[in-house]
C-alpha cells in the first residue's frame, strides 16, 4: 500500500524503543539517496508487534529534489525467536558445563588437532591453550598404563556414528592422575 505523510504513519507504528533510531537514521540521511538499513519492530494491524528488516531509499529527481521513497520490508519475527531460543539454550548448556565441570572436545581424526573447552583449566589444571600447535599434546595426559586401551579405543570408534564410554585415568597439570569418563 501507499503511506501519505510517510514518516508520520511510520512513527505511529514503530515500537516506541525503535522511535530514536528510526529519527536518527531519518536525520543522518536526511540529504542522501544512499541505501538504508534497518532491524525494528513495527506494530501489526492486530496490535502486536513485529521484528522487520527494512532497506529504503530516497528518490531525487535530476534536479536533486526527493520526490518519493522507496523500501523493502521483510518479516524476521520467527527468524528472531529462533535466535533468542538458540542464545537461551547455549546459555543453559553453559550454566550446565561450569556446575558440573564438564569437558568438551572436538579431536580432528586427520591432524589428530585437539580442541578443548574453558572447563578443561578446572578439571586438568592446564589453559585450554596448552594444545594449540601440538597436534599430539594429549597424548602425555594419558596415564602410561592405559595408552594401549585408549588407542585400541580410539582405532575401534574413530570412524562410527556409534557413542562409546571410555573410563581411563589422565594426569593433572600438578602430576596426580585423575580418572575421567569420556564419551566419543
Amino acid at each position: 500500500g501507499v503511506l501519505t505523510g510517510a514518516d508520520d504513519a511510520v512513527d505511529r507504528i514503530i515500537h516506541p524503543d525503535d522511535l530514536p533510531t528510526m529519527r536518527e537514521l531519518r536525520e543522518k540521511n536526511k540529504d542522501s539517496t544512499a541505501l538504508i538499513s534497518a532491524i525494528l519492530r513495527f506494530q501489526h494491524q492486530a496490535g502486536h508487534y513485529l521484528w522487520v528488516e527494512t532497506h529504503w531509499r530516497r528518490i531525487a529527481d535530476k534536479y536533486g529534489n526527493f520526490t518519493h521513497s522507496v523500501a523493502a520490508l521483510r518479516d524476521i519475527t520467527e527468524h528472531k525467536k529462533l535466535v533468542a531460543n538458540l542464545e537461551l539454550e547455549r546459555l543453559n548448556l553453559k550454566l550446565v558445563l561450569d556446575a558440573t565441570k564438564i569437558v568438551t572436545y572436538q579431536r580432528d581424526m586427520s591432524s589428530n588437532h585437539l580442541t578443548v573447552s574453558p572447563e578443561f583449566s578446572a578439571v586438568f589444571g592446564y589453559d585450554p591453550s596448552f594444545f594449540e600447535g601440538k597436534p599430539h599434546a594429549q597424548d602425555h595426559l594419558i596415564h602410561p598404563d592405559d595408552i594401549s586401551m585408549v588407542k585400541a579405543h580410539w582405532d575401534q570408534y574413530a570412524n562410527s556414528d556409534e557413542v562409546s564410554t571410555l573410563v581411563t585415568r589422565a594426569k593433572h597439570k600438578d602430576g596426580h592422575y585423575i580418572w575421567i569418563e569420556s564419551y566419543v
